[in-house]
């Protein structure tokens, strides 16, 4: 989701990794119980999807200061996944 528009990903493929058992059971227990492809795991308090400037904002700043993490741009996490899932 970027500008307002949902984007498929660089090489059209989906793309699996793996996550922590904690992370999974968050996941698990977040998890709606209609799910669906079209549908967004995290939402804006409006119910708007996430966008990379809300996620930024809202959620990475916050989450890397609780765990003491000095600021990285999230894409670098990402690269670092793309990486080594």
């Amino acid at each position: 989701w970027t500008d307002g528009q949902r984007k498929p990903p660089k090489n059209n493929k989906s793309r699996q990794f793996r996550v922590s058992q904690e992370t999974a059971e968050l996941l698990r227990g977040i998890k709606p119980s209609d799910p669906s492809p079209d549908r967004f795991v995290f939402l804006t308090p409006e119910g708007h999807p996430m966008d990379e400037n809300n996620f930024r904002g809202r959620a990475w700043k916050e989450v890397l200061g609780k765990v003491g993490v000095p600021y990285r741009k999230p894409s670098t996490v990402v690269q670092l996944l793309r990486l080594t899932a």
